[in-house]
Parts: structure tokens; C-alpha cells; sequence
């Protein structure tokens, strides 16, 4: 049986009904269509421009870390109509405009940057634009096309389910059919839901049911519900985003939700935002016994280490010595965060961390591919 097919327990998608399988996207530009070879010299000359000699190998890497198998766990998809209900074109959440999204384009974006698996994930703002039933609807249909994408390249992709949150009754329910119907890959969540942050008690019945399943769960930046974060003349994507996953991730562990938690898998965007460099804060927090229950939760250092990280933004050496002290390597995983950050530019991150002297043989496999397989066991069925 082709690969196409033999996911036979995924049901016939109503988003199939609604021409999914003839409409995945919005159209590639037609100037892609014939650039060709013309784009990927003029990237390269880009990133060579930018980025030295490490770029040229990055467009076409040899040697064995070249043949490395490359998940990546922080892609995002954005399908036409999802970027129609959640963002203005000329006012883009975040303060960047990706590029048209297409099938075509990420594909052929994998490909380029020799990456064998990518995780798929819509982004911020999420489905949530402050109505709950629209925002069901919206995460139905993102969760249906996203299953789509996988029944066609079951060994090329991986999905994580969104959720309508702040309404727990219908991120219950969205949960339930993205994982025992849809059979999605995980979960995602951001690290607020218009302003109620994840280790909130009213998110509780939530956890618990991602406790039950074991999860996956990425929780990826959005901005902060803090109007004065946003008066800086500054996209919250700058700065913003990263406080706002510090923050999210200090919230969790001081509320005690990672402790009652521990089954869940979770991993953070962009080395978890400024966690890293703040940790020596924590531990002084911790030694100073400031917030109550840590004899439940343990110390941020001891969690810090059971959480997983993505190297979204976040591949250069300083950054990955700071992981390696702080978290372990073996808690890294590689992500891109295509298509926000530019094509040239992620393909030379890839080729980046293949030749960093940051990391030896073992640890580049790891972090490229190897820690991933550990959290997906579907893939990693198919890729061993």
C-alpha cells in the first residue's frame, strides 16, 4: 500500500469535502514558478554575503553531518484561510509578514535546506479572535487541513493540533479530535490565551487531560496583553516574544503546573525565550525560598532540565554553550520557525549547527534529529 494511504484509521476529512485536497493553499506566487535555479543562486549569494563561508555549505552540506536526519520541530503553516480570520495583511501580528504560504513553497523549502521532517504548527495569534464559536470552527478546520498535509506525506510531516483557549470546553473537545481521530503528532498552545497565562487554575481541566494523554505540547510566543509592550514603536516579535515565553515558562513552574504535569512533554520556542541567560536568577529566587510551594515543584534548575527547547532564532554558539549549562543538549531540538524567518537565512542556520564546533558528532545528531524521535514515536517508527 502507497504511503499516501496507510494511515487507513484517519477518517474522510470534512475539510476534504471542502476542496482540501484540490486547494492546500494559497497559490505560490507565479514568479516562483519560474525563478528556479535563478532564486536559490541569488539566496545563497545572500547568505554568503551575510553569513561568510559557512552559508555556501548550507545550501548543499557535505560530510557526514550533512546526512544527519533533520527534524524540524518549529514550522509553521499558514493556510490562506486561517490568515484571512487572524491577521491584516498590512498589520501582521508580531510585525513580520511571512511570505504567500503554499504546500509547493514548504516542500521545496524542506528540500533546499535538506531537512527530512518538519512538524507543522499555525502561529500567533492562533484561532482565537475573541468569539468562542468562530474560533472552534477556525481550529476544526486548521486541524483537519493540517491532518490532510500529513495522510499525504506521512514520513515528510507532523502536526500539532491547535486549541480554541481561552474556552476550555472547546480546546477539550478540539483535543479529543485532533489526537484519537485525527491522530495529530501533539499539541499547541501559546503562552497566553487573550492574556490568561498556561499555569492559570482555570486551564487546570486542560492539563490534567494532557497529563492523562501524556502529551506533546509546544508552547510557541504571542504577544503580550500588556499595551504598554507594545508602544515602543518595536515588532513584538523583537523582544516581545521572548519575555512573553519567559515569562510563560516562569508562571508555569512557580504555579506548580509543570510539577503536577510531569508526563507532559513540553518543549519551548526560540531556547525558551530569555530563559537561559535569567536562569542564575531563578536559582537565587530558589535559594531565597521567595515563592512558596517549592518543596513540590523542586527548583527551576532541576525543571529546566526536564523541559525541551527548539533552536528557532536561536542556533549560534553563545546560545547553544547556554543550553548545553543550563538544560542539557539532550533536551534541544532543532527548529526553523519557516516561513517568518527568511529563506536564505534559515537554510544557513541549518548549515550552521552541521558545522558548529559547538557540538561534536553525537551531540549534532542529537539536536538535528535524535532528541525529536524520542517525542514522536510515529515518526520515529518510520525514520529508524
Amino acid at each position: 500500500m502507497s504511503e499516501v494511504f496507510d494511515r487507513s484509521e484517519l477518517p474522510c476529512l470534512p475539510a476534504a469535502r471542502d476542496a482540501l485536497a484540490a486547494r492546500l493553499s494559497r497559490s505560490e506566487p507565479p514568479r516562483r514558478q519560474f525563478l528556479g535555479h535563478a532564486f536559490r543562486a541569488a539566496a545563497a549569494a545572500a547568505a554568503l554575503h551575510l553569513f561568510g563561508d559557512k552559508a555556501v555549505a548550507a545550501s548543499k552540506p557535505d560530510g557526514a553531518r550533512a546526512t544527519t536526519l533533520t527534524v524540524d520541530v518549529h514550522h509553521h503553516i499558514l493556510p490562506d484561510f486561517f490568515w484571512r480570520e487572524t491577521n491584516e495583511s498590512d498589520n501582521p501580528v508580531g510585525g513580520i509578514a511571512p511570505p504567500p504560504w503554499s504546500k509547493e513553497m514548504m516542500l521545496a523549502f524542506l528540500d533546499e535546506a535538506g531537512i527530512d521532517v518538519a512538524i507543522t504548527s499555525i502561529s500567533t495569534p492562533g484561532v482565537h479572535m475573541g468569539d468562542d464559536r468562530r474560533a472552534r470552527s477556525l481550529a476544526r478546520r486548521v486541524n483537519e487541513f493540517a491532518a490532510g498535509l500529513v495522510q499525504a506525506y506521512p514520513s515528510r510531516l507532523g502536526a500539532f493540533a491547535c486549541l480554541p483557549l481561552p474556552d476550555v470546553d472547546g480546546a477539550l473537545e478540539e483535543l479529543r479530535y485532533a489526537l484519537d481521530e485525527l491522530k495529530l503528532d501533539g499539541v499547541l498552545v501559546f503562552t497566553n490565551a487573550r492574556g490568561i497565562y498556561l499555569g492559570d487554575e482555570r486551564f487546570a481541566p486542560l492539563f490534567e487531560e494532557l497529563e492523562r494523554r501524556r502529551a506533546v505540547v509546544f508552547v510557541h510566543p504571542t504577544m503580550s496583553p500588556d499595551p504598554t509592550a507594545h508602544k515602543l514603536g518595536l515588532p513584538d516579535s523583537l523582544i516581545d516574544f521572548t519575555a512573553d515565553t519567559t515569562r510563560a515558562v516562569a508562571q508555569m513552574h512557580y504555579s506548580n503546573r509543570f510539577a503536577r504535569t510531569p508526563n507532559v512533554k513540553y518543549f519551548f520556542a526560540h531556547a525558551g525565550g530569555t530563559i537561559p541567560y535569567l536562569a542564575g536568577r531563578f536559582r537565587i529566587v530558589d535559594e531565597m525560598k521567595v515563592i512558596p510551594g517549592g518543596d513540590m515543584r523542586g527548583t527551576a534548575a532541576e525543571t529546566f532540565r526536564r523541559l525541551h527547547w527548539d533552536t528557532a532564532l536561536a542556533w549560534r554558539d553563545p546560545v547553544l554553550d547556554m543550553l548545553r549549562a543550563t538544560v542539557g543538549l539532550d533536551q534541544v531540538l532543532f527548529g526553523t520557525d519557516h516561513p517568518y524567518i527568511r529563506r536564505d537565512l534559515a537554510i544557513a542556520g541549518v548549515g550552521d549547527l552541521r558545522q558548529t564546533a559547538a557540538l561534536d558528532e553525537a551531540e549534532c545528531k542529537a539536536v538535528l534529529g535524535g532528541n525529536a524521535l524520542r517525542l514522536f514515536p510515529r515518526l520515529a517508527a518510520r525514520h529508524r
